[in-house]
């Protein structure tokens, strides 16, 4: 006999006392239970270069050092859970329209993405 899978059945593995890392851990398993704002932040989360390492490494003495201390690896990459948490509330701020997508490039060492702006109007309009 087969049981189906239901959400409730995950909740252990979905929860989590972060808010960040309770997105981070449905946005990656279910991504089909996102509301559309959720599926924005994911997608500025996923185009934030600044938030994802390749080989889960940093240069010694780099001043992001202490932040591969806690890191999830999605599809590859290293998702920096640490510099997630750090700036949860501007991510959230930007997808809500509180704060310009500028902000996001004022907390990055590397570049956003170059059309940030046509790209979160297309959500939010």
């Amino acid at each position: 006999m087969t049981r189906s899978l239901h959400i409730s059945d995950m909740s252990n593995e979905l929860w989590d006392i972060e808010d960040s890392d309770r997105f981070v851990k449905l946005a990656f398993k279910f991504p089909e239970l996102l509301t559309l704002e959720e599926q924005v932040l994911l997608e500025i989360i996923c185009r934030s270069e600044y938030l994802w390492s390749n080989d889960g490494e940093l240069e010694k003495g780099s001043k992001n050092e202490d932040l591969l201390k806690e890191r999830r690896l999605i599809d590859g990459k290293y998702l920096l859970m640490n510099l997630l948490r750090k700036h949860w509330d501007t991510y959230n701020a930007v997808v809500s329209g509180e704060e310009h997508m500028s902000i996001l490039i004022s907390i990055s060492e590397d570049p956003f993405f170059p059309d940030c702006d046509s790209f979160i109007a297309d959500f939010i309009e």
